[in-house]
């Protein structure tokens, strides 16, 4: 047993083996993830330029939305809804066939009920909601087309409006929605901007692209101070952009006789949308050679 002991000891105090592990040296250095605690940036020791290159392209809109609404007042709600469908569904099926195969139309059915009115003590009407005291039910078609043929808008507003009793609910609104073949032009247009602004500093001198990065902000890292707390800098290079202009609709006009005197092209308007601007920017990050 003695000898197992004294064993055991010298193999526990044999050095290099148990302790070798306290030797080890643990180095921690900066993180990977942003932001770096450097003392000093990476590109310190060398000229750069940091670009922000813009582009702005205003564009012809390629879709149209409008809504109508088509109404029927009656006592009976199921004669008054086949009435408004025997007036408003010949249209519909008209204005399918002059769509597109990527365009679309929308109808929603909706009945809105009258109740009768009475005066209280200070004399304001008031509606008595009792369901034994409606008086007539407005029964509505709402329809929402929405199409690329942007040529074909007069004549689509002139005829949903000869249907009797119609109403467009405010304007039509036009939108861009960029192809893929556009978003790449856009794209490609900062580029150059940003190659032209690096130019301008570089003043002749050869300039080797480090970076380029899609967005508004910087590429580059901020500096950080020794004890690691990152150094002020204005990290969004562009302000907001600005509010979207509100448009002002108009209370729709009262409703017109049913028995409608105007025919579709009667009511033909022309119609010329305003161009939609779409903006691009790109950081790039040129090496100077001097």
């Amino acid at each position: 047993m003695n000898k197992l002991k004294l064993a055991l000891i010298i193999s526990l105090s044999a050095p290099g083996i148990a302790f070798a592990q306290n030797a080890t040296k643990i180095v921690s250095g900066p993180s990977d993830n942003p932001p770096y605690a450097a003392i000093k940036p990476y590109w310190i020791d060398k000229p750069v330029a940091e670009i922000i290159g813009r582009a702005n392209v205003m564009f012809n809109p390629n879709r149209a939305t409008m809504s109508f609404s088509v109404r029927e007042i009656n006592d009976n709600a199921d004669e008054g809804l086949a009435i408004l469908t025997k007036r408003t569904k010949p249209v519909i099926d008209k204005v399918k066939t002059m769509l597109g195969k990527d365009d679309s139309i929308t109808v929603n059915y909706r009945r809105v009920a009258i109740y009768q009115q009475y005066k209280d003590k200070d004399g304001n009407k008031i509606e008595n909601t009792r369901e034994d005291k409606i008086e007539n039910y407005a029964l509505y078609w709402d329809i929402s087309i929405t199409t690329e043929k942007l040529n074909l808008v007069p004549q689509l507003k002139a005829e949903m409006l000869a249907i009797g009793n119609s109403n467009m609910n405010g304007t039509e609104s036009y939108d861009f929605v960029p192809t893929t073949e556009q978003s790449r032009f856009l794209f490609k247009a900062a580029i150059e901007d940003g190659q032209a602004r690096a130019d301008i500093i570089a003043q002749g001198k050869k300039l080797r692209l480090l970076v380029v990065q899609e967005g508004q902000t910087q590429c580059l890292s901020s500096p950080t101070t020794e004890n690691g707390n990152e150094y002020s800098r204005e990290y969004n290079i562009t302000g907001a952009p600005p509010p979207s202009p509100i448009t002002a609709f108009a209370s729709p006009p009262p409703p017109p006789s049913q028995k409608s005197i105007l025919q579709a092209n009667d009511l033909i308007m022309p119609s010329a949308p305003d161009k939609h601007t779409m903006n691009a920017s790109v950081c790039m990050v040129y090496a100077i050679d001097w």
